[in-house]
């Protein structure tokens, strides 16, 4: 969102970046102090935009229509889904214990 050379500049050096600064970049959509009051909100702003939401594929904008994800043929989770998962978290888990992950084959 920000772009690569902004990116590589926050993760190279560490720095934070400012609210203002995130604002002005692209990367937040609004700043607010208190932060709750604006929270709850854009909550209710998104929950009224849920319920005028139109979930017929037919009237969808191009490219917006609902894509299974692998392994989903009825809506549920599919084995894939339960596949990647546990790797993930094998993966996960590795790196909080800051040990090499170990994938058996799977």
């Amino acid at each position: 969102m920000i772009g690569q050379g902004r990116a590589a500049e926050l993760l190279y050096t560490g720095r934070s970046m400012s609210a203002e600064e995130g604002l002005a970049w692209g990367f937040f959509n609004r700043v607010a102090d208190p932060a709750l009051p604006a929270a709850l909100e854009a909550a209710a702003e998104l929950a009224a935009a849920e319920l005028r939401a139109c979930h017929d594929e037919e009237n969808a904008a191009p490219g917006m229509e609902r894509q299974p994800r692998r392994g989903d043929r009825d809506g549920g989770a599919g084995a894939g889904d339960l596949h990647a998962d546990a790797v993930f978290r094998r993966a996960y888990e590795a790196f909080a214990a800051k040990r090499k992950p170990v994938f058996e084959g799977d």
